[in-house]
């Protein structure tokens, strides 16, 4: 895969972390510090990309992953910001601040384990200072930075892309939020600053893929290496793709769930990604088994699948834009 004027070589397993070497005729010492492309994407299954296993059509993924290294001993954090916190950190996200979500924080007053943790070092709900993000260690270094995304690191503008160490940045604030362009324009910041409308024609992995070819765009004008930080919401919910995506996999999970891990543990054991002692391990039963839900719960899981399904496609889609 290419990004006009540079060779992605990519490692893949929750991020995609590429490092890029800028053509030869840049100056020798510039030419010599990898451009580096991290790409997220948000509740993405283990076995939901082809290389881990999946049938979800996922092209350009699998090419980063084949072409580099499937990580599978490598473990996260049970919420979203602590792991994006060590991911953007390098550090224990306790360190950075984030060892529960703001959320969490925020909600659930009178809950003894939250109200325990109130108000005590490690539980500020956003990055501290006690930490120096990676972007801000490149910016010192002489990079170039960029973030497009979810955010979900800090709410306020002290707190935000722009002054975390990023030169250009348009991010979601929060957790989540609809994929289209109805979605709050105060929910999005620019540069740090809050936006008061949204693009009509909007749809979260197309918009926030065009906005970071825009800023490498930008990057060729100047003759620094680059760090991007492409954080995807997709296919976090809700389950919303644009109208030419909804029916690719029509009728794919008729089958159900049930068989649906059937399949995804032996691809998974044919990729090599986990043990065949995989095979045997029961289901977590956090779910009703397929064939005790009626007619109408099996059709709406089925398509809720499917629209899912799209949702991954149209991010390895974008992924190869």
């Amino acid at each position: 895969m290419r990004v006009p004027r540079f060779h992605i070589h990519a490692v893949l397993c929750l991020a995609v972390l590429a490092g890029c070497r800028q053509d030869d005729t840049a100056d020798s010492t510039e030419a010599r510090r990898p451009n580096i492309l991290l790409i997220v994407a948000d509740d993405m299954g283990y076995t939901d990309l082809g290389s881990f296993g999946g049938e979800i059509r996922t092209p350009h993924l699998d090419e980063l992953a084949f072409g580099g290294v499937r990580l599978t001993n490598f473990h996260v954090h049970p919420s979203c910001a602590p792991t994006r916190t060590a991911l953007i950190s390098g550090t224990h996200p306790h360190l950075a601040g984030m060892g529960t979500q703001l959320v969490t924080i925020a909600r659930f007053n009178g809950d003894p384990l939250v109200e325990a943790r109130r108000g005590k070092p490690g539980y500020e709900g956003h990055l501290t200072d006690r930490i120096v993000p990676i972007p801000k260690l490149l910016q010192d270094a002489g990079y170039r930075t960029y973030m497009v995304g979810k955010w979900h690191l800090g709410e306020t503008p002290e707190l935000s892309p722009a002054a975390q160490g990023f030169h250009r940045s348009f991010g979601l604030k929060f957790g989540s939020a609809v994929h289209f362009a109805n979605v709050p324009a105060k929910r999005y910041w620019e540069d740090g600053e809050t936006l008061e409308s949204m693009p009509n024609e909007f749809y979260s992995t197309d918009f926030y893929t065009d906005k970071f070819l825009s800023f490498l765009e930008e990057s060729k004008e100047n003759a620094a290496p680059w760090f991007s930080y492409m954080a995807y919401t997709s296919p976090h919910w809700p389950l919303q793709v644009p109208k030419d995506w909804l029916d690719k996999y029509e009728g794919k999970y008729d089958g159900g769930y049930d068989e649906l891990r059937k399949q995804r543990i032996a691809g998974a054991v044919e990729a090599g990604v986990i043990s065949e002692q995989a095979r045997d391990k029961p289901a977590e039963p956090f779910a009703r088994t397929w064939d005790s839900l009626s007619d109408e719960e099996r059709s709406k899981y089925s398509r809720a699948m499917e629209i899912y399904a799209s949702m991954v496609e149209n991010l390895d889609y974008n992924v190869g834009r």
